[in-house]
């Protein structure tokens, strides 16, 4: 394969959430590979990483998803997780990549509390629907028992929330990610 070979996204710097959407996958040459998999090597043994993420080869595997969905490789691996195989990504980069890829949607939260979270969810030009997750779903979900459902619980409901009505509403600007780690 020579240099000219195409296999990934765009070469060049990142880009930001708020750029333009992804490019076509074989638009990137070997070279962007090579300086990918270098990164990947420095950033495991820079110690910085989420623990969850321990070989370059998972570091890579994360910031090619990142480079699928136009996310900053730092991004990508703070907030996507492979879960039994299959991606999934912080609540936060859900609604992120809502924002993003859906101009004029409606998604906010207008109830949150340590009891009960409600979202309204549409698309430009669509009547809003409303999602609701509310502790005694958590309870029936199993999901109480989990110290940090104790902690924390308006954090978490938000995040169920928003999840399911991102997945329900926005299924597009996931790309697949549609679950937060915690669902999976």
């Amino acid at each position: 394969m020579d240099n000219e070979a195409t296999i990934m996204p765009t070469e060049g710097a990142m880009p930001t959430m708020a750029s333009a959407p992804a490019k076509r996958w074989n638009e990137t040459t070997v070279d962007t590979w090579k300086v990918m998999r270098e990164q990947a090597a420095v950033f495991i043994k820079s110690g910085f990483l989420p623990a969850h993420i321990k070989t370059p080869e998972q570091c890579l595997t994360i910031m090619i998803k990142g480079r699928e969905l136009n996310i900053p490789p730092m991004q990508a691996l703070a907030h996507i997780y492979v879960i039994g195989g299959k991606p999934a990504c912080s609540s936060e980069l859900q609604r992120a990549l809502v924002y993003r890829e859906i101009p004029g949607a409606i998604f906010k939260c207008v109830e949150s509390t340590n009891e009960k979270c409600v979202y309204e969810a549409a698309r430009p030009g669509t009547s809003p629907a409303l999602f609701t997750f509310t502790l005694e779903d958590a309870k029936r979900a199993g999901l109480l028992g989990k110290d940090t459902w104790t902690k924390y619980p308006r954090n978490l409901l938000n995040a169920r929330c928003s999840s399911e009505a991102a997945r329900t509403v926005f299924p597009d600007a996931l790309m697949g990610m549609s679950y937060t780690p915690e669902e999976l």
